[in-house]
C-alpha cells in the first residue's frame, strides 16, 4: 500500500470542498452560523 503524504490529502479534500460549493450540492453558512451550531452541541 502506497503512503500518500497527507498534505496531498487534505489538498484532494479542500478541492472537493471548493466543488461542492461551486456547483451550489451543498449549502454554505456563514463562520459566525458554524459557531453558533456548535456552541449549541
Amino acid at each position: 500500500m502506497e503512503k500518500v503524504p497527507i498534505e496531498s490529502m487534505w489538498i484532494v479534500e479542500a478541492k472537493g470542498r471548493r466543488d461542492e460549493a461551486r456547483n451550489s450540492s451543498v449549502q454554505l453558512i456563514s463562520g459566525e452560523e458554524a459557531l453558533a451550531q456548535v456552541r449549541r452541541l
